[in-house]
């Protein structure tokens, strides 16, 4: 068996080399800079983005889900079928 990185440092380590089907993440709070003149490509997931001339927009859908999410009720609505929260946990309540 063997395995091959899509993400490592170049020969002399001060060039980090993206193959194709790697990426690279940031996580919350870092931050990329652009220290000099570089072309910047990014690729968002079409499942979730549109990207019509340079403008990325979020999907109406995906929108929408994260309104529904941020709206779910922390107690029981007493409503047949509707979605709550409890403690983290989600529920569907019975009804009245």
């Amino acid at each position: 068996m063997s395995y091959a990185t899509k993400v490592y440092k170049a020969l002399g380590g001060n060039e980090l080399v993206v193959e194709s089907g790697g990426k690279v993440t940031l996580k919350p709070g870092s931050t990329l800079e652009n220290a000099g003149d570089f072309f910047v490509s990014v690729t968002f997931d079409s499942d979730f983005f549109t990207v019509t001339e340079g403008e990325v927009t979020l999907k109406a859908e995906v929108a929408a889900l994260l309104t529904l999410v941020d709206n779910i009720p922390t107690s029981d609505p007493e409503v047949a079928g509707q979605i709550w929260s409890d403690g983290g946990v989600l529920k569907v309540s019975a009804g009245e």
